[in-house]
């Protein structure tokens, strides 16, 4: 008969020590996360303040849903950098038309003044 394997019990963090030192952050950093960002701790009922639980995929879980959002942010501010930077470029641009026109007004003006005098004065 062969032995039967048992699956492997999934690693379970019971405090905040050991979950600071899987996430690479102090105590004080995950503890802040789990009152504003989530951090999916539980607490046994009855348990004192400082006990807590959480399984190793539950954090994975979490840091990976956390990226994505982050991910996304970066990706909305990208884009909304982006526009405003066309914005600017499209005035800007629209600036030195206008400076062109006028430019040109100037150049033809005196083209047609410097005709003017040259057909009026006689040839010697």
């Amino acid at each position: 008969m062969k032995p039967v394997e048992l699956p492997a019990r999934e690693e379970t963090f019971t405090c905040w020590k050991e979950i600071a030192a899987y996430l690479g952050k102090g105590v004080r950093t995950v503890q802040r996360w789990e009152r504003e960002r989530g951090l999916p701790v539980r607490r046994p009922q009855g348990a004192a303040g400082g006990i807590v639980s959480v399984s190793r995929s539950e954090l994975d879980r979490w840091m990976a849903r956390r990226q994505r959002e982050l991910s996304g942010r970066h990706k909305r501010a990208t884009v909304q950098e982006s526009i405003l930077e066309s914005q600017g470029l499209h005035k800007e641009h629209r600036q030195v038309a206008h400076q062109v026109c006028e430019e040109m007004k100037k150049f033809s003006e005196q083209c047609r003044e410097l005709t003017s005098k040259m057909t009026r004065s006689p040839r010697g």
